[in-house]
């Protein structure tokens, strides 16, 4: 601060603390002591005397600080204290929760489920108080989301509202489907569960055609009508019973895995929970070691591949041989063949 000229006192102590109070409000992030000093030009001792009235004299009706000095950077800062922050009431917390659910489930828009949640969040809205109102204005920018890839069911709504029909009443739908390979088929299905899965809707039902439980994804089933034959849901049934154990929802036999990761893959790895058996080992070198039993590996070859070379499957030796195969396929597809 030197060849700084401090302004002679021409001002009294009132219009100091207004000075400084008008600051604060400008950063609620705070205000160091010394960077007020330049800007106030006053003394730093001044400034100091001024931070230690205003933290100790001025407090609000129960007696607490309104305003902080606290060190940070290795300085003194002088700061607003924090408002306490008032807990939104019942009809609030419901408004935000069903955006949340609104906005998990846009891509489903168009269809009654949709709807029946959007017209809920409305009538919630409605319910508020205008302070409440006020804090909740702009929810479609304070909650973001960003689908993966999400299915399109803009054709789908009159088989989705059909399939909730089915789940609610328990009756038997007439479905006919195109499988994955192109074949269609014809049957009626008992709908136990409507499953999401990667933005995606599934079915978990027992097919009579084929007489087990299936996975039906919704925007393959062509057409879909309700019967007047109700089925018996089946007492003991758990969704989780086929889709617990697997990574992701493609069953298979029961499997140990073992994949190792480079240093630069901690934060992907480290910061999720990729499956209930998973245990993370961190190896001298740095790398880390992911284990894991899993029925199935379908769907976890897609997903080592994600991680490109930070990651490198040891065990077991099908799923190794099939990231070979993939990337020889790669190699292949990739191979300059013309101009």
């Amino acid at each position: 601060m030197a060849g700084i000229t401090y302004r002679p006192p021409t001002y009294g102590a009132a219009a100091r603390f207004a000075q400084i109070m008008y600051g604060l409000q400008q950063r609620p992030l705070g205000w160091s002591l010394e960077a007020m000093s330049e800007d106030l030009r006053l003394h730093p001792r001044t400034i100091a005397r001024y931070a230690g009235c205003l933290t100790k004299d001025v407090e609000d009706n129960e007696g607490r600080p309104l305003i902080i000095l606290e060190e940070r950077y290795g300085k003194p800062h002088l700061r607003l204290a924090a408002k306490p922050v008032e807990p939104l009431d019942l009809n609030a917390s419901l408004a935000l929760s069903l955006y949340a659910a609104t906005t998990l489930l846009r891509f489903t828009r168009g269809s009654r489920l949709y709807a029946s949640l959007e017209a809920a969040l409305q009538k919630a809205l409605g319910r508020l108080s205008p302070g409440d109102r006020m804090k909740l204005m702009s929810l479609e920018r304070k909650i973001h989301y960003v689908p993966d890839g999400p299915k399109d069911y803009s054709n789908k709504a009159i088989v989705l509202e059909r399939v909730v029909e089915g789940l609610l009443h328990q009756r038997r739908l007439k479905v006919k489907y195109t499988s994955l390979s192109g074949g269609t088929w014809e049957s009626l299905v008992h709908p136990y569960s409507l499953m999401m899965y990667k933005r995606g809707l599934y079915i978990i039902g027992h097919s009579e055609k084929h007489g087990d439980v299936r996975y039906l994804a919704i925007e393959r089933i062509d057409e879909a009508s309700i019967t007047d034959a109700v089925f018996n849901y089946p007492v003991g049934y758990r969704p989780g019973d086929y889709t617990d154990g697997c990574f992701g929802i493609i069953d298979g036999d029961p499997v140990d895995v073992s994949i190792r990761f480079k240093k630069g893959a901690d934060a992907l790895i480290t910061g999720r929970v990729w499956h209930p058996t998973q245990k993370i080992t961190r190896l001298k070198n740095g790398d880390l070691r992911l284990t894991m039993r899993v029925r199935g590996t379908d769907e976890l070859l897609p997903w080592v591949m994600s991680h490109g070379p930070y990651a490198k499957v040891e065990a077991p030796a099908e799923l190794r041989s099939a990231v070979k195969d993939w990337l020889a396929g790669m190699k292949r597809g990739y191979r300059f063949s013309g101009p």
